[in-house]
């Protein structure tokens, strides 16, 4: 498994697809038009995977801060592939993390749990 690392900026977050572990982490803010260059690189590290990989345990940290509507697809969008993932055998696991006062990314993610059949896990920050 190759391991990609992308710096993140004040809108697009950075990425860390750790070649020896299980976890990938996105995190930052994500507000510009730039980060789907970012979530692209993920979708074509997913489909490494898919292709190379017989049976992986992946587990996802979402800890982005603030995003935007067209990251709200691509976040949609990389669920529903890592649901095929599960669908296919590997063991995936979302981990949405949110600070506990802010109920709309608490929302957000209970609303992503409910649309892929991927396991999430709500995780309220401090």
């Amino acid at each position: 498994m190759r391991e990609l690392s992308i710096s993140g900026t004040n809108e697009s977050p950075s990425v860390q697809l750790q070649a020896n572990g299980n976890v990938v982490t996105i995190e930052g803010r994500s507000t510009s038009p730039v980060a789907a260059g970012t979530f692209r690189q993920i979708s074509l590290w997913v489909d490494e995977l898919i292709a190379k990989e017989s049976k992986l345990l992946l587990r996802f940290e979402i800890k982005l801060e603030h995003y935007n509507t067209l990251t709200s697809r691509l976040l949609l969008d990389l669920f529903l592939k890592l649901e095929k993932m599960k669908d296919n055998g590997h063991t995936i696991q979302i981990d949405w993390h949110y600070d506990v006062y802010d109920n709309d990314l608490k929302e957000a993610g209970s609303a992503y749990s409910s649309m892929v059949r991927v396991p999430f896990v709500l995780v309220a920050r401090t």
